[in-house]
């Protein structure tokens, strides 16, 4: 099966231009104004006109991105310890991509600059647009993320069976609770998903989170025409996910359990939402849903599950995805990455990249039929990836 989905055909929306970032104050202010000033007007001309403020705010924050990634960006050392005498010397544009970057085992700390005259490895974020630049500096380029659609078109059976065994266990364990479905574009249940599902849910799997939506966030996802799928245990809210149909692209966005209700994790709730979204993308006659993204090493736990639903990996769209450009010797790249099988762009092609090592001890991810889509390189040194 092809994993690379025509994406000027299904329009792939990872999200909005504010909907990625921190909201800093000045995106507040836009925000609040743009979405105060839809309200006003008719109901068939909002989500027209939401639409095309995205579009210019993608444009323009992104030529914006561009223009300050031309100006030398001042890099903060890091030292990761070594089995050796001598550290590992790390320089990165932004704090948080060696967090990102590395493996998880890994622990940098960072060190006075004085020390940091000759690093091992320089990481640097940056926009999609300067790939081949840092392609011609012998950089190994690393999508910041990657897009996972969902093929709805064929039968629900099918779908189903090219899940693996956990995905049919957590429907099998779903379907003996009596849980029940609800979509609704009502605007006060997008109120009541910000505060007891969204906000709650967020500050509690993810504790020191700064990418909690705002109220208006939500409001202008609902100017949108976006749905909620709900999901109920005995007339309970557990479960609430948005999302919007545009064309012939369902595209989700946040979702999360009710507050007091997490326990439901264990059984099944999250392969009920979306066995229920691929339900209503059939219903609705809509061949495509886009899932979301995730980080390109398969150490992601997020993409480990998004993969048992045997979904197409693709390209996120420059406008919600930087580039990871990453410079360094053979050597090091080898210790810090043998046990991380992850994509990178090769010859602009997504490209699953696995160490020798790791080929060798037969990484159980590589059994499984869905990763049989993609193409692997298997890696001895460094040079093997250019």
């Amino acid at each position: 099966m092809n994993n690379q989905i025509n994406t000027k055909t299904t329009r792939i929306h990872h999200g909005k231009w504010w909907h990625h970032t921190n909201q800093k104050s000045l995106d507040q202010l836009f925000l609040y104004l743009i979405t105060n000033i839809v309200k006003r007007f008719p109901n068939k001309s909002q989500k027209p006109f939401i639409i095309f403020i995205d579009n210019l705010g993608l444009l323009l924050s992104r030529c914006i991105t561009i223009l300050f990634n031309i100006i030398k960006q001042t890099k903060t050392p890091y030292q990761i310890p070594s089995t050796t005498k001598k550290p590992i010397i790390i320089l990165t544009t932004k704090n948080f991509i060696v967090d990102t970057i590395l493996p998880k085992s890994i622990k940098p700390q960072p060190i006075p600059k004085e020390q940091s005259n000759k690093p091992d490895i320089i990481l640097t974020k940056s926009d999609a647009f300067y790939t081949q630049y840092y392609q011609r500096k012998g950089h190994i380029i690393l999508p910041e993320y990657i897009t996972l659609i969902l093929d709805t078109t064929p039968p629900l059976e099918d779908i189903l069976n090219h899940t693996t065994s956990t995905i049919k266990r957590d429907i099998n364990k779903a379907q003996s609770t009596p849980y029940s479905i609800e979509i609704t574009s009502n605007p006060e249940k997008f109120t009541f998903f910000y505060t007891h599902i969204h906000k709650p849910y967020i500050k509690w799997k993810h504790q020191q989170s700064q990418r909690i939506a705002s109220p208006l966030t939500i409001q202008h996802l609902a100017l949108q025409k976006a749905k909620i799928l709900f999901i109920k245990h005995k007339k309970e809210y557990i479960f609430g996910g948005i999302f919007t149909i545009e064309s012939n692209m369902i595209k989700t966005y946040y979702a999360g359990l009710m507050k007091g209700k997490y326990n439901h994790l264990h059984n099944g709730i999250m392969a009920v939402s979306y066995y229920a979204l691929i339900n209503e993308a059939q219903k609705q006659h809509i061949q495509f849903i886009d899932f979301g993204t995730a980080n390109p090493f398969l150490s992601s736990g997020l993409l480990n599950y998004k993969l048992q639903w045997n979904m197409h990996i693709t390209k996120t769209s420059p406008y919600f995805s930087d580039i990871y450009a990453i410079k360094t010797n053979s050597t090091i790249f080898q210790k810090l990455f043998a046990q991380e099988p992850f994509f990178y762009y090769r010859n602009n092609t997504l490209t699953l990249a696995i160490s020798d090592t790791l080929k060798q001890q037969q990484y159980p991810l590589l059994k499984q039929n869905i990763l049989k889509q993609f193409p692997t390189i298997t890696y001895t040194h460094l040079r093997d990836l250019h």
